[in-house]
């Protein structure tokens, strides 16, 4: 079922909104539930939250995929400077970088593109294409 790994840029960026505002609120949540339930004294505790940009979730979202979807037919189509069109095939690594996704060809050149450029992963040849 290839079709189930193609990815929308906006169904990813959904989700990652999604999941950043319910662990938001779960971790914002949390202490008040914890002192409300403690009558003696309040529980003081360190929390942190790391909010990372929309490029960064996107290049680990597209990094996580890469690595469940068949390498044989993958094609990664991008928009350069909001203008110009490419798809790559035929690339042995993705990997994140911060907002970056680090490719490697099959061929051992390295491309480095910005997350928020790319329009899809799939394992579909983009109409257009020989």
């Amino acid at each position: 079922m290839p079709s189930r790994y193609v990815n929308s840029v906006m169904h990813l960026r959904y989700a990652i909104a999604s999941t950043f505002t319910f662990a938001v609120a779960v971790v914002g949540l949390g202490p008040v539930a914890v002192a409300q339930s403690s009558q003696s004294s309040p529980i003081v505790q360190d929390i942190t939250v790391i909010k990372r940009s929309e490029g960064e979730g996107l290049a680990l979202g597209y990094a996580d995929a890469f690595r469940y979807i068949s390498r044989s037919s993958l094609f990664l189509t991008y928009q350069i400077k909001g203008q110009k069109v490419v798809t790559l095939e035929g690339f042995r690594e993705l990997k994140a970088s911060g907002s970056i996704l680090v490719i490697t060809t099959e061929r051992g050149a390295i491309i480095a593109i910005p997350a928020v450029d790319v329009i899809s992963l799939t394992t579909e040849r983009p109409a257009g294409l020989p």
